[in-house]
Formats: structure tokens, sequence, C-alpha cells
């Protein structure tokens, strides 16, 4: 510990790691049992109740992860269009949609 500026005694590091080693090992010893054991009667008795909608969201999520609006053959083959060097976009349709965004 140090006093700062105004007279206020502070922490050093070195008085933040020594209280941070103490606390891990008294959380090492929970009333003389170990951690192990004291975490896995926790775990033993916890519970999780869902409600009836969030178990209606989490069904619509999952069906909703199966299906998808990609047409993967149209993505395939605009991939291999633009490695291949043959893909053109028409410059006024460029310049359509340019003017469009801009309008507004």
């Amino acid at each position: 510990m140090y006093s700062n500026e105004i007279g206020l005694r502070q922490p050093t590091m070195t008085s933040i790691a020594t209280d941070s080693l103490n606390l891990k090992a008294q959380a090492g010893s929970v009333a003389g049992k170990d951690t192990a054991a004291v975490s896995s009667a926790a775990s033993a008795s916890d519970q999780m109740e869902i409600s009836a909608a969030a178990s209606q969201m989490a069904s619509q999520a999952n069906g909703l992860a199966g299906s998808s609006d990609v047409r993967m053959e149209k993505v395939v083959a605009l991939q291999l269009a633009i490695q291949n060097g043959s893909y053109n976009v028409p410059a006024a349709d460029v310049a359509d949609k340019l003017i469009q965004s801009m309008a507004g």
C-alpha cells in the first residue's frame, strides 16, 4: 500500500497480487471440501426451466437454420465466371444503379 497525492491509501501491484492469491487459496478449500466436490454437488442439484415462448423461439430458430434462400447453383456459376474473367456487368446498368442510389 502507498499514500497517493491527497493522502489516501492506494493498493500497490504487489498487494493486489497477494490479495488475489489469498482469495484463490480460500476458494480452493470451501468448508474443508475441495472445489471439485463442491462444484459437482452444486451441478447435481441445478435445474433450469424454459418458458413456452423461449421453447417456441428455439424450435423456430432450429427450423430456420436448416433452410436457406441462397441458390447455391447460381452462386457457384457466378464464382466460376468471376474466376474465369467472363463475368461482365454492362456499364449502363452500373451507371443506372449509381444514379438511382444518389437520387434517393
